[in-house]
Parts: C-alpha cells; structure tokens; sequence
C-alpha cells in the first residue's frame, strides 16, 4: 500500500507540493510541483527505490520511473500505476 507524505526540502523551503511516497516503511519516490514546466504538466513523479531489470514496456532509466502530470491526483495515479508494473511477481 502507497501513502504520502507532505515534506520540506531544504532549509526555508515551501511544505506545500512536495511529497514523498512510502510502500510499508520503504522510501518509494516523490511527487512534487514544480514551476520549471512549460507543457502544462508541473507536476513531476518519481520512483526511486526499486527497479526491475525487464521493464514491459522497454523503458530504460528516467523514463522507466518518471514522468511528468497535469495535477496532483494525475500525477498519483501514474505513480501508482508505473509502481504496479515495477513490483515483483
């Protein structure tokens, strides 16, 4: 089961937008907004605990584990999806 986690990075740094995500006590990832984004997807989720070596899809690196969203519940949806597919059989 995923939950979240509001977070500040950094000293002085905004709570808000900035989450990290837990499997049990595992560090999975993190979903954060960010205001760097042209496309109108700011919102960037990131797996960052587990891999598997044969991703299904073919996808290597960041772009096996990341990706980009429209809105927070966008943005945990394809983390929870992209987060089925790395868990082991």
């Amino acid at each position: 089961m995923l939950r979240m986690r509001r977070v500040r990075f950094g000293p002085g740094a905004p709570e808000l937008d900035n989450f990290l995500i837990f499997a049990g006590d595992v560090l999975a990832g993190r979903i954060e907004r960010s205001v760097m984004t042209a496309d109108g997807r700011p919102w960037i989720w990131s797996i960052t605990s587990y891999c598997r070596v044969a991703d299904p899809e073919g996808l290597v690196g960041s772009a096996a584990n990341s990706g980009n969203a429209a809105s927070l519940d966008d943005a945990k949806k394809a983390f929870k999806a992209r987060w089925a597919v790395w868990l082991p059989d």
